[in-house]
């Protein structure tokens, strides 16, 4: 602030000296002027020159009147006595300014026309300039003292300007730098509506765009790193399964007293292979294996599969599948996303409950409805958690997405539950 008064205050002390000196040259001209004038009026000769005519007109203009004969020998004068400076004077010029007793004085001089008195020659004025002195002083002083408090005034309101500017600056530049440091509950009070206002606006909202997307990064970063656990523990136990999975088939075929045991445990493994290709395929942008099949019987081969699992769990599942339904797709895809889609369901009912799977046509796409009577969806449902691991339901995305169909959301009106809804194209186009 201080910088930006400097100038001014430079500007303003000369503008004042202009001001003094234009005044105090405007009054010593008037003053000039007029006792020019009276000196001119009586030289023209018109009035006599008597000593009390000259002595009424001193008082009345505050000036002195002498008489010069044609020597230059002062003969009259209603200064008392003479000034020693005037009658050293070989010859006082038209105008002139001399300092007399230390003081400054205007002094003119006149040839007397047509004079009445052969004795007098010339006329002399004289006019004190101390007075005009005072009068220009006193003028600036009190423009000085008005000049002075303007700049007060300019100060006050150029610190209220600066500071209403500089302060809320430096909160921003202070919020600005605990943003950079990491923090991210930082937020800029606005109370005005200007650009700094507006600035802070937009550095709140810049500070929570971050946290919301230092959020979403670090909560994709663990679905990444539970995906990549995970696909590593599936492959491992993929290579067992299937090596019991043989030895399984085997003894169904030499075994027909135990077969249907052995049946129910192949049951078990095709489960368990289906659960670890669903997570093998976390992360993995797999693409579609196009064929023909109907999804009535998927649905229905899925749901046998589960049903003894979610039996022991006190889970009853019920398929509507009524009529086969033909479509085009990837049905290893499918099957692992209705997969995910029951665990996760049987998962919101850990005291037990009922899921309904429903199948049918609408218009030319193929709908899959999951309903259950669980608690229903939280603010959580859109992440959801097949597997224990929270990653079941962006993976039904991918694989909904890839077959250019839509994944949605809701509340079951029959079971009171969570409802989640594929519909995919009867002739999907892989994507």
């Amino acid at each position: 602030m201080l910088a930006m008064l400097v100038p001014v205050a430079i500007a303003m002390l000369l503008a004042w000296a202009g001001a003094v000196l234009l005044y105090s040259s405007a009054l010593e001209r008037r003053a000039a002027a007029q006792l020019a004038n009276a000196a001119d009026v009586l030289a023209r000769g018109n009035l006599p020159l008597s000593g009390e005519l000259l002595s009424r007109l001193a008082e009345l203009q505050g000036a002195e009147f002498l008489l010069a004969n044609h020597d230059g020998v002062i003969v009259f004068s209603t200064w008392k006595p003479v000034p020693a400076e005037l009658r050293a004077l070989p010859r006082v010029a038209a105008e002139q300014r001399l300092s007399i007793d230390a003081a400054p004085w205007i002094v003119v001089a006149r040839e007397l026309r047509n004079s009445q008195d052969s004795r007098y020659a010339r006329i002399i004025a004289a006019t004190s300039l101390a007075d005009t002195r005072v009068a220009a002083r006193r003028a600036a002083v009190a423009l000085a003292a008005v000049m002075l408090l303007a700049i007060i005034v300019l100060g006050l309101i150029l610190r209220k300007l600066v500071h209403g500017v500089t302060e809320p600056l430096s909160q921003l530049a202070a919020a600005a730098h605990d943003i950079a440091a990491g923090r991210r509950d930082v937020s800029f009070q606005v109370r005005r509506d200007d650009e700094v206002g507006r600035l802070g606006a937009a550095l709140n909202n810049m500070s929570a765009r971050l946290s919301d997307y230092e959020g979403a990064l670090a909560e994709h970063s663990r679905n990444v790193a539970l995906g990549e656990l995970s696909a590593r523990i599936a492959h491992e136990i993929r290579n067992p399964l299937t090596g019991i999975k043989m030895h399984l088939q085997l003894l169904a075929e030499s075994n027909a007293t135990d077969r249907p045991r052995i049946e129910q445990l192949l049951a078990e493994v095709r489960r368990l292979e289906l659960i670890a290709n669903a997570t093998l395929a976390l992360g993995r942008d797999a693409a579609l294996t196009l064929e023909p099949l109907d999804f009535s019987a998927l649905a229905r081969d899925v749901c046998e599969l589960m049903t003894p699992a979610f039996a022991h769990r006190g889970v009853a599942l019920e398929l509507r599948a009524p009529t086969p339904l033909q479509l085009t797709a990837d049905g290893a895809q499918l099957r692992q996303a209705l997969l995910n889609l029951l665990v996760n369901a049987a998962d919101a009912m850990p005291g037990g409950g009922r899921i309904r799977v429903s199948v049918a046509r609408r218009q030319d796409r193929a709908q899959l409805v999951v309903e259950d009577s669980g608690p229903g969806l939280d603010t959580t449902a859109a992440v959801g958690k097949p597997l224990g691991l929270g990653i079941g339901l962006p993976l039904c995305r991918e694989i909904v997405a890839r077959h250019q169909g839509e994944l949605h959301a809701g509340t079951s009106a029959a079971l009171s539950g969570a409802c989640f809804t594929i519909e995919i194209p009867l002739a999907a186009a892989a994507i």
